[in-house]
């Protein structure tokens, strides 16, 4: 997938969680990438979408959580694009789009608008909306197995292109471990704001214990940064035994 430079100096950032043996069928990202996407879709000021994850699925050494991640984005974003679409073509959505968009002015500079054929000035509304909307640019960062991991590839790729506000989506029992680790990583020129999201509905008490023993490493990660060797051993352990086929 072609990777393109920042727009804005904004961006939005998509923490994976695991590598399924085919994503589009894959109920738990497809809720997920979603939810972003509709964060995401209306913002103008967000083009660049940066997906992370690395090498997390063991039969599947040539998938990457990024790359995964993109490919069912980019479907689900031309899927809404069309909806959307479908639905302008007719009816007051169109009327209101015209004005929207604010097109008798910009074609006929002001002038008192001459009769246009309707199917012209739809086209028109089209081409503009597709434009502003389905112009998503990605971003992979695809080596990282931990959170630690991301966080610090996304904090050296916002310096290098000198983007400075990063809204970043994850999983929801995940929220304060990355805000802690954003709060460690990232310089003080950095803005950020965490966007938690269900990933699995299928929680239950070991889990969430789980998730707070995490925290708890992550804690004590950022005060002894020489565990990180530790979690890395972990993690590829962890990845060994959950890799699905």
């Amino acid at each position: 997938m072609e990777q393109k430079d920042f727009v804005n100096g904004r961006c939005a950032a998509v923490l994976g969680y695991g590598i399924p043996p085919d994503i589009f069928s894959d109920g738990n990202y497809e809720r997920y990438l979603s939810q972003v996407l509709e964060r995401c879709f209306d913002r103008m000021s967000i083009r660049t979408i940066v997906m992370c994850g690395g090498h997390t699925n063991t039969h599947f050494p040539e998938k990457t959580e990024a790359g995964e991640m993109a490919a069912l984005f980019a479907k689900l974003n031309s899927q809404k694009l069309e909806a959307i679409l479908e639905n302008f073509k007719t009816g007051k959505k169109m009327d209101n789009a015209l004005y929207t968009f604010g097109l008798r002015h910009a074609i006929h500079k002001g002038k008192e608008a001459p009769k246009i054929k309707r199917e012209e000035l739809v086209t028109y509304v089209l081409q503009k909306f597709t434009e502003t909307h389905a112009s998503f640019q990605y971003q992979l960062l695809d080596t990282g197995i931990t959170s630690w991991d991301n966080i610090q590839q996304l904090k050296d790729l916002l310096l290098k292109n000198n983007c400075l506000h990063v809204i970043i989506f994850c999983e929801s029992s995940r929220f304060f471990k990355i805000q802690l680790l954003c709060l460690r990583i990232f310089p003080r020129a950095i803005q950020f704001d965490v966007f938690p999201i269900d990933f699995d509905q299928s929680k239950n008490r070991k889990k969430t214990l789980k998730q707070l023993a995490d925290f708890l490493f992550t804690l004590a990660q950022c005060a002894f940064p020489a565990l990180d060797s530790l979690r890395n051993r972990l993690q590829r352990r962890h990845i060994a035994k959950v890799s699905q086929r």
